[in-house]
């Protein structure tokens, strides 16, 4: 039987790869609306299905990232939500960045992990560094509109990953990370979630993303490169 993180994985994966299916055929697995993932800027694992992942002293840390019509599915079967507060007005464009987290904690020791580490900063000329929003947040916003929050929403809002948490041997956290989309149009951003584990080391999944004009460009230089280098390869081998 599938562990709850893999159950909960596995559902945002086949979500996001329907989608995908459906748009734009070159985008790889894991992109997100106007950026693709940049794998070369960091040392955490970008898997073939487009999850991110790292780990280490027996934690391990996946990172499944979201579009809007997969946040939405997610909230529904994971938190029972009856509306997605973060859902684009329609004809407008997506103003989030949605991912779900999963840590699972397979040693011994204990594991202190807190959402209000996570930081998402991106790399342009006005940097912007963010915390992933929370319900007191949200519920701030509707305040400043002399609004009260509907309760649908407080309901979505509670699959929010919120508070210090000590995962016990064994134990598994999920939930859902949102990010207000960064100002202007950067050129990319880096997603980091920090924890620690019982023997005091730290462990730190990072995610790089690249405008999707930027990578699309990268990853067509990438490829003639290496079809450069192979060719020369056959050049070098091949008898005289």
């Amino acid at each position: 039987m599938l562990r709850p993180v893999l159950r909960v994985l596995v559902t945002a994966l086949a979500v996001a790869a329907a989608l995908a299916a459906g748009g734009e055929a070159e985008a790889p697995p894991g992109a997100l609306p106007g950026f693709w993932p940049d794998p070369g800027e960091t040392t955490s694992t970008l898997r073939p299905d487009g999850a991110w992942e790292t780990g280490s002293g027996g934690v391990r840390v996946v990172l499944v990232p979201l579009d809007d019509d997969a946040r939405w599915e997610w909230l529904s079967a994971n938190a029972g939500a009856g509306a997605d507060p973060f859902s684009p007005r329609p004809g407008s464009e997506s103003q989030y960045l949605s991912f779900v987290l999963a840590i699972a904690n397979d040693s011994r020791g204990i594991v202190m992990f807190n959402p209000s580490r996570i930081w998402l900063q991106s790399d342009d000329v006005d940097i912007d560094i963010q915390r992933p929003l929370d319900l007191a947040t949200i519920q701030a916003a509707w305040r400043h509109l002399d609004a009260e929050m509907p309760p649908a929403y407080e309901k979505a809002a509670s699959g929010l990953l919120e508070g210090e948490t000590l995962l016990h041997g064994g134990d598994v956290r999920q939930g859902l990370l949102v990010f207000r989309r960064p100002r202007g149009d950067p050129r990319s951003f880096t997603l980091s979630v920090p924890m620690t584990t019982g023997a005091g080391e730290p462990v730190e999944l990072r995610a790089a993303y690249l405008e999707a004009e930027r990578a699309e460009r990268k990853r067509a230089k990438q490829e003639a490169d290496s079809r450069s280098r192979k060719n020369k390869q056959k050049k070098e081998e091949a008898p005289p």
